[in-house]
């Protein structure tokens, strides 16, 4: 069966960077939250004691960080890196996608809804990805630095950087596990598991099904190319 490249070695690279960093802060950064509790302790001790915890935790915090920048400069540097990224703007199509998808949820008649590249949940994902890890990071640094932080920031606004770190975290984890995961791995179409995030393969079947515009603009790029040959 006839494939195409969907997401490069240096996409999958940085995506697995990105959700390791993500598991191992949300795991380490629970336990701490709730290290009150007999499973917050049971974590702790899970992690290697207290000590090991943060290592851990500042370890994960700096690969994110080094993997957010490393995205950044893809997009500003790399030819598919700023496509994909224009791409991932939110349209007026996207809208009304996402309208007739809630239409199709409650009619017998469901009506295809052509996707190019991205489809408008792949989207949202990614922006709540994106503004979830700068919310991170900006609040990690202070809260790292946090005797610095308390010279120039008010004790009201440390305490609200605490709040939105944990609660960012929390949300980051929610979109991983509980949307992202299932629409990848766990849909009855792709389960057990999608196999793209390693590979970065897609068969030319699959697009046509499911990436209906993206399938007709490399047919007409092909045409194009052939008929200038």
């Amino acid at each position: 069966m006839e494939h195409i490249i969907r997401f490069t070695k240096t996409e999958r690279i940085q995506h697995i960077l990105l959700f390791l960093s993500i598991i191992v802060l949300g795991i380490t950064g629970f336990s701490l939250k709730y290290s009150d509790t007999s499973f917050g302790r049971w974590l702790i001790q899970f992690e290697g004691g207290i000590q090991s915890r943060g290592i851990l935790h500042r370890i994960s915090a700096v690969v994110l960080t080094g993997t957010a920048c490393w995205h950044f400069l893809y997009i500003l540097f790399s030819r598919l890196g700023h496509h994909d990224f224009m791409e991932m703007m939110w349209r007026k199509k996207d809208g009304n996608d996402f309208i007739i998808s809630l239409r199709n949820l409650f009619s017998r008649l469901e009506k295809h809804i052509s996707y190019n590249k991205f489809t408008y949940w792949q989207k949202i994902q990614y922006w709540i990805v994106v503004i979830g890890t700068i919310t991170m990071i900006i609040t990690g640094i202070a809260l790292w630095f946090e005797t610095t932080a308390m010279l120039l920031l008010p004790k009201y606004i440390m305490d609200i950087i605490l709040i939105l770190h944990g609660e960012e975290a929390l949300l980051l984890i929610l979109v991983l596990f509980f949307w992202h995961f299932y629409i990848v791995h766990l849909h009855p179409d792709h389960f057990p598991m999608d196999m793209i995030w390693l590979t970065g393969k897609m068969s030319i079947e699959e697009l046509k099904s499911k990436h209906s515009l993206q399938y007709k603009e490399m047919e007409a790029e092909l045409r194009n190319s052939q008929e200038k040959k």
